[in-house]
């Protein structure tokens, strides 16, 4: 799977993430997907910066249903990680 699309994720999920700004998934993002979608369990080594906590939080929030509500707890939380991605790759730039 080189691209997100080819994940087939909700609306949701695929809004949320052009909005981080990601335009493809990274090699560990490719290679866990599908593994985790199917249920196995899995141990992914790479180095930080490479997608590592989207690689395995992604199919987990495929799996929430979403709200019509604006502001649903989870999506609360989804944002407050993102928020932390991007103070880290600021922190450590």
């Amino acid at each position: 799977m080189n691209t997100f699309e080819e994940f087939n994720l909700t609306k949701q999920l695929r809004n949320a993430i052009d909005d981080l700004g990601f335009e493809k998934p990274t090699p560990i993002q490719q290679e866990t997907f599908s593994v985790i979608r199917a249920g196995k369990d899995m141990v992914g080594i790479a180095q930080t910066g490479t997608g590592r906590t989207l690689a395995y939080m992604l199919p987990i929030l495929q799996d929430l249903k979403f709200s019509a509500q604006i502001q649903p707890e989870y999506w609360f939380l989804f944002q407050r990680v993102s928020w932390l991605f991007k103070w880290r790759i600021v922190l450590h730039a």
